[in-house]
């Protein structure tokens, strides 16, 4: 699975936006990272939430 996937399937939700993070695509969600490629362009970063921060 390639970044370009991972942003197709994840652009579908609702404030979902792409943008750059440290000089490579990523994505958020109101302005929060969800997601980024790391430099090396095969490790995505993907944010993690507790349950605290999950119900906003």
């Amino acid at each position: 699975m390639t970044f370009d996937d991972v942003s197709r399937i994840a652009l579908v939700w609702r404030g979902v936006e792409e943008g750059m993070s440290y000089g490579t695509p990523a994505l958020r969600v109101r302005g929060k990272l969800l997601a980024r490629l790391r430099g090396d362009g095969d490790t995505l970063v993907v944010k993690g939430v507790g349950p605290a921060s999950a119900r906003g």
